[in-house]
């Protein structure tokens, strides 16, 4: 089993940060084929126990190759792509598992809201993908209005995850013997 987690960005209005996807259909942005996930595997993820407040949503993830900012363009995308969710990674994961012959399984917790500008980060990071404290800070002090936002991105994200985290950990409970 190969179980495929993290953030997405929401496409549809109604989902809001936290909320966790179950992706019953991924799509590739950039070929015409959607790939489909055993509704077995699915119905099992549907029925794991989760904390109040935490909604578990099956639906469509679309797969793209580089982040999709500004409101207009998510609007856009999730029309086009009839899409609840979008991300970066899964649409390829899923593509080796088939491959394979492995069950597989996407769950993406929804870190930023249909109507939510995103600003490029990739400035901040370091080579291998983390946040550079220092870079960070000089970001921070040259662009002192962008504070608000990073916080409230990194607040999100970290309710992302935990919701995230819950789930994954509700359901390996129900595997163990």
């Amino acid at each position: 089993l190969v179980i495929s987690i993290g953030f997405a960005g929401a496409l549809q209005e109604s989902l809001k940060v936290g909320d966790l996807l179950l992706a019953e259909t991924l799509q590739p942005s950039d070929s015409p084929g959607e790939i489909r996930i055993d509704p077995e595997l699915m119905q099992q993820a549907l029925r794991v126990p989760v904390p109040d407040g935490v909604s578990r949503i099956p639906g469509r993830l679309v797969t793209v190759g580089e982040p999709v900012s500004l409101p207009g363009k998510k609007q856009e995308l999730g029309r086009r792509h009839s899409a609840q969710a979008v991300d970066m990674e899964t649409a390829p994961l899923a593509r080796l598992a088939q491959e394979q012959q492995l069950p597989f399984l996407s769950v993406r917790a929804i870190s930023d809201t249909l109507n939510q500008a995103l600003f490029d980060i990739s400035p901040l990071l370091k080579p291998e993908g983390e946040v550079s404290p220092l870079k960070a800070g000089w970001f921070v002090l040259t662009h002192p209005g962008s504070l608000k936002s990073l916080v409230r991105l990194r607040d999100q994200a970290h309710r992302a995850r935990q919701n995230l985290t819950r789930f994954l950990s509700s359901w390996m409970a129900t595997m163990t013997p």
